[in-house]
């Protein structure tokens, strides 16, 4: 990675500024794209004071097509000699699709499909000036047609699904070229920082992928020899993945892997999907927080079919949640109310 130049959208937080972060500690000099100038001055600033490599910064809105051609065009006057392009950058929504603005998912899909689509064909002739050059897009597993709609919202999925659709021509288009394209399929991340001690701490299977996780992997694919294409690699949690979410849980609640059983008791087959089956609902049981009351009765919020549900895993009751229906509302009435308030229908 020594001394090449990596262009970085959503560069100003998270797995962008993590990426932009790390690779320069490799050496590479990273141009920073975002929407936020303070955001990218910030990361820019933690660069120079870590490696003394100065990272120049580009206000750039995917959603945008204009401000992506601006960016491109300043990319070209000034840094026209790139070695790699990371597609990193998109808005997110979750929540129904009925509640989605149509703000919301014109931002989304624009930022994920037409930005990085224009931000590619404006710099693909400058990569195509390189003797070997990489194109990097972070799709997700929201993108895969196996995948559960899980957090993300539709139109994220959806524009995700058009992300990894462009991601597959263009390597068909550039076979044989000097530009190698690869990409990465992550699930949910765990934003954590290169700064942070949480960084280089060793994880165990009981715990999630983090932004760690998909730089090094990144990282992996671009430093590969020129002769390999890392074409696509879907990043998932090795081991049992009894939860799979960011939201942090209500208060008293936990998401620690061992609370939750065996693999066998949420699995496809196991006795929650049985007891679930009894109640004339089909589809996969996945818990997602699990709480104690009342002596040793045990509660769990889980999610069935993107609708959420409250089990008694004493009693062996379900109840769907009426209102509120998105998994974070959920979370702060229970923190203001408590679970036994949430609005429920009795099934069966």
């Amino acid at each position: 990675m020594k001394d090449k130049k990596i262009v970085i959208t959503g560069a100003g937080r998270g797995l962008g500024r993590a990426l932009a972060i790390v690779a320069a500690d490799q050496g590479a000099i990273p141009l920073l794209l975002g929407r936020s100038e303070e955001a990218l001055q910030q990361v820019h600033n933690t660069i120079k004071s870590r490696t003394g490599i100065s990272a120049p910064t580009f206000v750039c809105d995917l959603s945008d097509t204009t401000s992506v051609t601006n960016a491109a065009n300043h990319i070209t006057y000034s840094h026209p000699n790139i070695d790699i392009l990371v597609n990193n950058g998109a808005h997110f929504t979750e929540g129904a699709f009925e509640k989605q603005s149509t703000d919301q998912v014109v931002s989304v899909v624009n930022s994920a499909v037409t930005g990085t689509m224009i931000l590619t064909k404006e710099l693909l002739p400058l990569l195509r000036q390189r003797s070997h050059a990489n194109i990097h897009n972070v799709v997700s597993m929201s993108g895969l047609p196996y995948a559960r709609l899980t957090g993300a919202s539709l139109p994220f999925r959806a524009a995700k699904a058009a992300q990894d659709g462009f991601t597959q021509g263009l390597v068909e288009e550039l076979h044989g070229s000097s530009v190698r394209i690869t990409s990465v399929y992550p699930g949910l991340i765990e934003d954590v920082s290169p700064t942070d001690e949480a960084w280089d701490k060793q994880r165990d299977l009981s715990e999630g992928i983090t932004n760690k996780d998909v730089v090094d992997t990144i990282l992996y694919a671009l430093c590969a020899p020129s002769n390999v294409s890392l074409r696509s690699i879907v990043i998932e949690l090795n081991g049992v993945e009894v939860t799979n979410t960011n939201i942090k849980p209500p208060t008293g609640w936990t998401v620690k892997y061992e609370d939750f059983g065996s693999e066998s008791e949420w699995g496809e087959d196991g006795e929650v999907a049985d007891l679930v089956s009894a109640y004339g609902i089909s589809g996969e049981v996945r818990p997602l927080f699990r709480t104690r009351y009342s002596g040793n009765e045990v509660i769990f919020i889980v999610e069935i079919n993107s609708q959420y549900y409250v089990y008694d895993g004493q009693s062996g009751w379900v109840q769907r949640i009426v209102t509120p229906t998105d998994l974070r509302e959920i979370v702060e009435f229970i923190n203001e109310q408590g679970w036994f308030r949430l609005e429920t229908e009795n099934l069966g």
